[in-house]
């Protein structure tokens, strides 16, 4: 299976190494478009809104690709929980995976629990076919070309994936 990751960047370095050091392992491609949006935007910064931001990497995604899992730059993830997710993409053929979110900060077992966990709600991966691209960034949801033969939709929630598989993505708080 081939999964490309993208992401949208403004100012994320304080995680975003750590970001991008747990993704690459099982990347085909790490897909990224850097700038503000409106709120900064109007503080003087200057750049593209995010739906013209993730539609401006998706131009380079490979189209051998199965998968695109959409990232943001204070997002970390476990290796074993991509593993998890990766095992139930292969089994159960899902076009579309939401995620409950934790809010950690100084490490993965400090966190906040707040309006993140009490729903799984983060779209986040998505099956994905030559020519997709992004419909819009808010909330995440994927389209593809008029024509495009595609699978039968099948979603999995993230209420479910946490509750079956315990896997959740942490977020820098």
């Amino acid at each position: 299976m081939k999964i490309a990751f993208g992401m949208i960047v403004f100012e994320g370095d304080y995680v975003l190494k750590e970001c991008l050091e747990c993704v690459y392992p099982f990347a085909e491609q790490i897909l990224i478009a850097e700038g503000p949006v409106r709120f900064w935007q109007e503080q003087g910064k200057t750049t593209s809104e995010k739906d013209e931001q993730c539609n401006a990497y998706m131009q380079y995604l490979n189209d051998d690709v199965d998968y695109f899992w959409q990232i943001d730059s204070d997002e970390l993830w476990k290796a074993e929980d991509i593993k998890k997710v990766i095992q139930v993409l292969e089994k159960e053929k899902y076009t579309s995976v939401d995620v409950k979110s934790c809010s950690f900060y100084g490490g993965f077992d400090r966190y906040i629990g707040g309006f993140e966990r009490q729903k799984g709600n983060f779209h986040r991966i998505f099956k994905v076919y030559p020519g997709s691209y992004w419909q819009t960034h808010r909330p995440p949801t994927m389209a593809h070309r008029r024509g495009t033969k595609t699978l039968p939709l099948k979603h999995l929630d993230g209420d479910t994936l946490y509750d079956k598989h315990g896997v959740q993505m942490y977020h820098y708080s």
